[in-house]
């Protein structure tokens, strides 16, 4: 869900700010210096496609280094050269109540 999304992403934020800081005990991966992409896209409930734009500006104020792009079952269909391209390039990839079987097997191919 969404609030997980963005609770994770401000702990991971913060461990990383705590072991810049010197935080003993911190054990934190490398990380690359580039945008850490998450990809959600909205099934059955794409009524809350707007709640997650919502969520994905307030990810971007709170964690500036985390990007959230939010993509609607319909976008595999009318914009599908943008999601591929959000897709190759995302570390997280968040599928939410997909159930066209074409859509699917897109998505694992």
């Amino acid at each position: 869900d969404a609030a997980a999304a963005v609770a994770a992403a401000e702990a991971a934020a913060a461990t990383q700010a705590a072991a810049s800081a010197g935080g003993a005990g911190v054990i934190v991966a490398p990380t690359s210096p580039q945008l850490r992409r998450i990809v959600l896209i909205s099934g059955f409930e794409s009524f809350n496609v707007k709640l997650y734009k919502k969520v994905a500006v307030s990810l971007a104020k709170r964690c500036p280094g985390v990007e959230l792009v939010v993509f609607s079952e319909r976008d595999i269909e009318s914009d599908r050269e943008r999601v591929a391209a959000a897709l190759d390039s995302a570390e997280v990839f968040f599928g939410s109540l997909l159930f066209d079987f074409d859509q699917v097997e897109w998505l694992q191919a």
